[in-house]
This record gives structure tokens, C-alpha cells and sequence, in this order.
């Protein structure tokens, strides 16, 4: 096989890779589950949001096996909680979205077009997050929420750290109009 592309042949590589492990999961799983045992897969949230379990769910039910998805509390409302702000009132708009890796344009554009935001995965690209929060005009409206209801939970609110220190990975950030 000839991979023109190193950079796509790779990401073609690493999607086997993750689908190969998703299915040999889901076997084992399916395996130990045989006869008259019960199983539950734990995630933190919803499953329905950014779950691994959600991946893999259908490979899970291919090998025949019956399941149920328990909603959960998603990290964006329990950080809404924790933090005392609402998401969205009356007319506003929201707007839940990942950040992703080399998009400051688009992260500076969503900040500029909506009220409300849930950015998702901030630790992706935290460059890119400061850059937009300051270009939005919102560095006195947003809370990064990290680890939302765990003993190690914490609340940055403060435009400064967040320039300094790591934006860490189990966290989110909830970005509220200026005319509140």
C-alpha cells in the first residue's frame, strides 16, 4: 500500500486503530456479559455527550447484545450549577460547541455571534481560546469550569490565569453575553 499524504495516511491509521480497539472492547465486554449477567459502562456526564460509550454502543449491539442508556447530568449543566450562572434566559441564544485544534477563527467568530457559549474541550487549543476571549471583548464573562463535581472541582473566573496557567483537560467553559 502507498500513502500518498503522510498526514492523511496517518489519520487513516489511527481511525482503524481506534475502531479495532473499540470493537475488541466491545467483545470482551460481550464476552464477560454471556449468560445471565448484567454489566454497566460508567461515564462522567451524559453518555450522550462526548462518551466513549456512545463509540462503543454499536459495537456492542452488533454482537447481540441487549442495552439500555441511563441519561446522566450533562458536565455543561452541573457546571452551570456549581457556578451559579444560567445558561440562557429569555431570549437568548446557546450554543454548546467543542474546541477544536487551529480554529482561533472560527472560536472568535462563534464568541462574536452568539450570547451564550459552552465550549467544550477548551484544553484543545487554549492559545486559541485566550486569543478569542479577549478578541470577543469577554475577558469579565466567562467561567472555566475543571473537573464539575468532584472533590478536585475548581472554578477559574479570572482572565489572567487563565493566560497562565494549562487549561487542564477534564474541564469546560461557559461564556455569557455582556449585556447581562
Amino acid at each position: 500500500m502507498k500513502i500518498k499524504s503522510q498526514k492523511g495516511g496517518v489519520k487513516v491509521l489511527v481511525g482503524i486503530l481506534i475502531v479495532l480497539i473499540l470493537a475488541a472492547g466491545a467483545l470482551l465486554a460481550v464476552k464477560y456479559l454471556k449468560g445471565d449477567k448484567t454489566g454497566a459502562f460508567i461515564t462522567l456526564g451524559d453518555p450522550s455527550v462526548y462518551s466513549t460509550f456512545m463509540y462503543t454502543l454499536p459495537y456492542i449491539e452488533a454482537f447481540g447484545t441487549e442495552t439500555e442508556v441511563v441519561p446522566g447530568i450533562p458536565s455543561f449543566c452541573a457546571a452551570a450549577a456549581i457556578s451559579k450562572i444560567p445558561l440562557t434566559a429569555w431570549d437568548e441564544d446557546l450554543v454548546i460547541a467543542p474546541v477544536r485544534k487551529n480554529n482561533a477563527a472560527d472560536l472568535e467568530k462563534l464568541l462574536t455571534e452568539h450570547e451564550n457559549v459552552v465550549l467544550m474541550k477548551p484544553s484543545t487549543d487554549s492559545e486559541a481560546l485566550v486569543s478569542a476571549i479577549q478578541a470577543s471583548g469577554r475577558e469579565n464573562s466567562f467561567v472555566l469550569v475543571e473537573k464539575a463535581g468532584t472533590k478536585e472541582q475548581r472554578l477559574i473566573r479570572e482572565y489572567q490565569t487563565l493566560k497562565e496557567e494549562p487549561v487542564p483537560y477534564l474541564s469546560l467553559m461557559i461564556l455569557k453575553s455582556q449585556k447581562q
